[in-house]
């Protein structure tokens, strides 16, 4: 068993664009984009972090879709869904005390305690990029598109960490980056990267900024409801290496 939540967002609450009438203005939690959503990457489990860029003030944070166990793509529509107690710890980083190097970072990014994992979508933001947003159901599904967006991202992560060029970059992704396809489920489909990155002082920074602010997200337990159970790890497991950094 992987127990994971399938949605963790910071959803924009007042945006012009919205799925259709009777959302009065919200934003469907269902369709992932660089806010969040329904990412549905079965890693977002115990001992995970996960950063979000704040889009809009009074953003509404949303979590929610708990499995007990998927695969990547979650291919028949739906995982084991399940009831779910999980602890998180939510920290709001402010922008103007985060390095200016990395201001740029604009996805859902994800650490385990061995790697980072950033996600790609067929819509990076399908709320300013279609004239319908609830077209995203029939236009986001493409892994042509959400491929070339996490490559996109993935590139351009690397090259301002690390200085690189763009050649250098492409030969580090093709020998040690793993892209996967994390669901064709949720309207906009996704692609994920997984790479190890250094645990250097300049791997650190990268993720500890936004184009205003970022949201953390921490999953410090989780069980299944149905058993009343607390899963429990070591602070040296659950402690982000980029919260302390930011402290």
């Amino acid at each position: 068993m992987r127990p994971h939540i399938g949605t963790l967002a910071v959803m924009p609450n007042n945006t012009e664009n919205y799925i259709d009438e009777e959302a009065e203005g919200g934003a469907n939690t269902i369709p992932p984009a660089r806010f969040g959503g329904n990412i549905d990457d079965w890693r977002i489990g115990k001992g995970g972090t996960m950063f979000y860029r704040v889009e809009v003030p009074g953003a509404q944070i949303v979590v929610g879709d708990t499995h007990a166990a998927q695969g990547d793509s979650e291919l028949a529509g739906t995982a084991m869904e399940t009831s779910m107690t999980a602890k998180l710890r939510v920290t709001l980083h402010k922008a103007g005390s985060l390095p200016t190097k990395v201001a740029t970072l604009d996805f859902p990014l994800l650490e385990t305690l061995d790697k980072f994992v950033v996600h790609g979508f067929a819509y990076d933001n399908y709320l300013d990029q279609l004239a319908d947003p609830s077209d995203i159901f029939s236009e986001g599904t493409s892994l042509d598109l959400a491929m070339a967006d996490c490559y996109i991202k993935t590139r351009n992560c690397m090259m301002d960490v690390y200085s690189l060029t763009e050649e250098e970059t492409i030969a580090l992704m093709t020998t040690s980056v793993d892209f996967g396809i994390t669901q064709v489920v949720d309207g906009n489909w996704g692609v994920h990267a997984g790479a190890l990155f250094s645990l250097g002082n300049s791997a650190q920074i990268i993720f500890l900024t936004s184009h205003r602010l970022l949201i953390t997200f921490q999953i410090l337990t989780s069980g299944f409801s149905t058993r009343r159970t607390h899963h429990t790890i070591t602070p040296a497991q659950h402690q982000s290496r980029l919260v302390a950094a930011v402290s």
